[in-house]
């Protein structure tokens, strides 16, 4: 028999029209001891003692719509992890990418007037596949490399045959495993503070 969480949240709308934005708190209703443990212990290791609850930011992908990050969500609403969600527009994402350096600093702003930066913060910038001819393995990995420069700690997880953002899709059970597993050894060994880009 298979036990699941019941996740409830509530959501505020920040969306404006060149950016959509979700912010989402859960409400975690464990229904078995072994679930109810599992959030305990993850909220521990995630927060290090510390009673802020863990941000995850969510950036989606040329084209996506909010019911496709909801599944992500749902993942990290299930670990006791507050959520916001940031969709950018195609028409400013192909059209008008001049907007997206003002675009990332709104989604900052939202963050900070919220006062989320203040909770350790992990983002989920959704990712590519070896032949992804949308986004190069290359051009991934040189952003990974960028940001473990600047002393942000990275993991990077190939998986085999999943499409452009299919991956979650695809090895649903690998997916969230990898995520977890990168909070919990992060928030095991990370002292640093959350550092946006304005900020260096």
């Amino acid at each position: 028999m298979q036990h699941h969480l019941s996740t409830l949240a509530m959501t505020n709308d920040f969306s404006t029209k060149d950016l959509s934005c979700q912010v989402e708190y859960p409400t975690v209703e464990p229904i078995s001891p072994a679930a109810k443990e599992n959030i305990a212990s993850c909220r521990d290791v995630e927060c290090q003692g510390d009673s802020r609850a863990l941000v995850v930011v969510l950036i989606g992908w040329a084209g996506a719509e909010d019911r496709n990050l909801k599944k992500y969500s749902d993942t990290y609403l299930n670990m006791g992890c507050i959520v916001v969600r940031f969709i950018a527009p195609l028409r400013v994402t192909f059209l008008n990418f001049d907007k997206l350096p003002k675009l990332a600093v709104r989604a900052v702003d939202i963050l900070k007037k919220w006062q989320l930066n203040e909770h350790p913060m992990f983002f989920n910038v959704f990712s590519n596949g070896e032949q992804d001819p949308i986004a190069p393995w290359e051009g991934i990995e040189l952003v990974a490399q960028t940001l473990q420069n600047r002393g942000n700690p990275v993991t990077l997880v190939k998986f085999e045959g999943s499409a452009h953002v299919f991956h979650f899709k695809k090895y649903p059970q690998e997916y969230t495993s990898a995520v977890t597993k990168f909070i919990f050894d992060t928030m095991g060994s990370y002292e640093g503070p959350t550092t946006f880009w304005d900020e260096f």
